[in-house]
């Protein structure tokens, strides 16, 4: 159960790194105009400064997405597959960052699909984690074993 549920987290942080790097170089003018109905060049033409700010804090998220979701691709490849407790408790931000990001998807009208996805996606990295509990209690490679506490 340890390996299927490192297994399931490593999936959930190598789909967060690809969602993250794959919007990260996408375009924001579009997605813009997508999501809300309202055209970049409208809202370009009168308010130049928001849209470049808004384009910047859109990429300064995604690079957060993209970096979490390496992070912990490497955490559970090199330490929740050793049953490292320091990985399985470091890992639980995982859900934890993509949680406020999928709340906010779940309160708009054209964007509720990738809430839903999202919170699987949690849901899935949780289960994961509960189902690497008994590795983690075991002790990792360092020899460390009991309780996690």
């Amino acid at each position: 159960m340890r390996q299927v549920g490192w297994t399931l987290v490593l999936a959930v942080a190598g789909i967060q790194s690809l969602a993250g790097g794959m919007m990260l170089v996408g375009n924001v003018e579009a997605s813009f105009a997508r999501d809300t109905g309202v055209p970049w060049a409208v809202v370009e033409a009168a308010f130049p400064t928001v849209t470049a700010q808004f384009e910047i804090a859109s990429r300064s998220s995604l690079a957060g997405a993209l970096v979490v979701g390496v992070y912990s691709v490497v955490v559970c490849v090199f330490g929740l597959r050793a049953g490292e407790r320091w990985a399985w408790f470091t890992l639980w931000l995982l859900p934890a960052f993509m949680l406020p990001g999928i709340v906010g998807l779940l309160g708009t009208d054209n964007q509720q699909a990738f809430g839903y996805f999202g919170l699987g996606l949690v849901a899935v990295a949780a289960i994961g984690l509960l189902l690497s509990i008994p590795g983690v209690l075991a002790g990792g490679a360092g020899g460390r074993k009991g309780s996690m506490t």
